[in-house]
C-alpha cells in the first residue's frame, strides 16, 4: 500500500511512521471510526510535532497490539477506556506531558490485564499513588513509571508481577518496602536473581525507597548506585559503584548503571 500502512483484506492494519516529522493534530475520531476493527498496530512515535490528547474511543479497538506514541507532544491524562483495548500488548507513551493519574480500570479488565506485556509512561507529568488494580497485569514484562509525580507507598499486589523483568520506578515521591515484594525467594523461586533492571530511588543517607535487589539505585542529585561484580569481596561479590549522571542520557545509564 504506501509506505509505512499496510492493510489486510482492504482494512488499514498497519500504521508505522516513527520519526516522519509529522505536525498538527490527527482527527483521532475519523481514524478510529474507519479501522476500529481492523488496526493492529499503531506507532507515530518520535513525532514531536504531533499534538493532541488520547481520546477514549482507543478502547474500541479490540484488535490494537501496539500502540506506540512515545516523543510525540500528547497532553491530557490517560483514558480509562484504553482497558478496552483486549488484544493490547504494548503501549508505549513515554517522553509526554500526560497528567493525571494512573487508571484503576487498567486492572480491572480481564483480557486488558492478561495481553499486555509492556507498559512503558516514564517522563511524563503523571500524579497519585499507583492503583493496586495494577497488580492484575501479570504479563507485564515491562513496566516504566520513572520520571513522574508519583506518590505513595507500593501497593502489594505488586508481588502477583511475577513475570516482570524490567522495573522502572526512580525519579518519583514513591516510598516504601520493595523487599518484600521482589526481593524475597517464593517458594523454589529467589526473585532477586531475576531482574534485568529493577531501578528505584534507594540511594542516599535516609533513601527514600528500602531495596536490597535493585540493579540499580537514585537519589534526588541524580546519582546512580549500582552493584558492580569484583573479585574482592568474598561474601557477595560485589562493592558499591556510584556515578551522577543525567538520568535523561541513556547512552551514560547504559554506561554507569547496567
Amino acid at each position: 500500500f504506501f509506505n509505512g500502512i499496510s492493510c489486510s483484506s482492504l482494512f488499514v492494519s498497519q500504521v508505522i511512521l516513527p520519526g516522519n516529522n509529522l505536525v498538527g493534530s490527527l482527527p483521532w475520531n475519523d481514524l478510529i471510526e474507519s479501522w476500529s476493527n481492523s488496526l493492529v498496530t499503531f506507532n507515530l512515535a518520535r513525532n514531536p510535532s504531533l499534538k493532541g490528547t488520547l481520546p477514549s474511543e482507543f478502547g474500541l479497538m479490540t484488535n490494537l497490539k501496539t500502540l506506540s506514541l512515545w516523543a510525540t507532544s500528547l497532553s491530557g491524562s490517560l483514558p480509562a477506556e484504553l482497558s478496552g483495548c483486549s488484544s493490547l500488548e504494548t503501549l508505549l507513551l513515554y517522553m509526554n506531558s500526560l497528567r493525571g493519574t494512573l487508571p484503576a480500570e487498567w486492572g480491572g479488565n480481564e483480557s486488558f490485564a492478561s495481553s499486555l506485556t509492556s507498559l512503558s509512561l516514564w517522563n511524563n507529568q503523571l500524579t497519585g499513588t499507583i492503583p493496586t488494580s495494577l497488580g492484575a497485569l501479570t504479563e507485564l514484562v515491562t513496566l516504566g513509571l520513572d520520571v513522574n509525580q508519583l506518590t505513595g507507598t507500593f501497593p502489594t499486589t505488586f508481588s502477583q508481577l511475577t513475570n516482570l523483568s524490567d522495573l522502572y520506578l526512580e525519579h518519583n515521591q514513591l516510598e516504601g518496602d520493595l523487599d518484600p515484594l521482589f526481593c524475597s525467594p517464593r517458594g523454589n523461586e529467589n526473585l532477586s536473581t531475576s531482574w534485568t533492571i529493577l531501578w528505584s530511588d534507594c540511594l542516599g543517607d535516609s533513601p527514600e525507597v528500602n531495596c536490597s535487589c535493585c540493579t540499580a539505585c537514585y537519589d534526588n542529585a541524580q546519582c546512580c548506585y549500582s552493584p558492580v561484580k569484583t573479585n574482592t569481596d568474598s561474601s557477595n561479590g560485589t562493592s558499591p559503584v556510584k556515578s551522577c549522571v543525567n538520568f535523561l542520557d541513556a547512552p551514560a545509564i547504559s554506561s554507569y548503571c547496567l
